[in-house]
C-alpha cells in the first residue's frame, strides 16, 4: 500500500488468457439490474479492465462517486494467465483524510482555527474523524478485492 492506499494484487491462473478473458466478460457484461454481484466495470480487447462497486457515494457526475475502483490486466506468462489488478479508494476519502492529518498537525501546532472545544477534545476528534476514513478507505478496497475474488473464483 502506498500514501495514496492503492494496493496491487496478483493472481495465478492455470488458464489461458483466452478463458480468463471471456470469465471477466461475463462479469463486465452483466446488467446493472442483476443483484448478486456488486461489481461492475469494462473490458478491453487488449486484457486491460476497470471495475468499480455498482453503488456510489454520491449522485453527482463531477466527482468520483464509486467507493473504490480496481484497474487491471491479464498478463499469458507460458501457460498461465497473470491478473495484474491495482485497488484504490474514492479520491475524495483520500483527500479529506489527509486534510484531517493536516488539522490534527496544525493543531498539534497550536495554530489557531476554533476554540468551541478544548485542544484535547480537538485532538481526539481529529484522531476519530482521520481513523473512521482509514478504516472506511481500506473496508472499501477490500470489499471490492473480495468481490472480484469471489466472482472470478480466485485467490491470492
Amino acid at each position: 500500500m502506498n500514501i495514496f492506499f492503492h494496493r496491487i494484487h496478483k493472481y495465478f491462473i492455470g488458464l489461458p488468457k483466452e478463458q480468463v478473458h471471456q470469465k471477466l466478460k461475463h462479469v463486465t457484461t452483466r446488467r446493472f439490474e442483476d443483484y448478486s454481484i456488486d461489481v461492475i466495470g469494462s473490458l478491453k480487447e487488449d486484457g486491460s479492465f476497470m471495475l468499480t462497486n455498482k453503488f456510489g457515494i454520491t449522485k453527482t457526475k463531477l466527482v468520483e462517486n464509486r467507493r473504490a475502483y480496481m484497474r487491471g490486466s491479464l498478463v499469458q506468462k507460458n501457460e498461465k494467465t497473470v491478473v495484474e489488478v491495482n485497488t484504490r479508494p474514492n479520491i475524495i476519502l483520500i483527500v479529506l483524510f489527509y486534510l484531517t492529518i493536516a488539522l490534527f498537525i496544525l493543531e498539534l501546532l497550536n495554530f489557531p482555527f476554533y476554540s468551541y472545544a478544548t485542544k484535547a477534545m480537538r485532538i481526539g476528534l481529529l484522531l476519530i474523524i482521520s481513523l473512521v476514513l482509514v478504516t472506511l478507505m481500506i473496508f472499501f478496497t477490500e470489499q471490492l478485492k473480495n468481490r472480484f475474488e469471489r466472482v472470478m473464483q480466485l485467490k491470492g
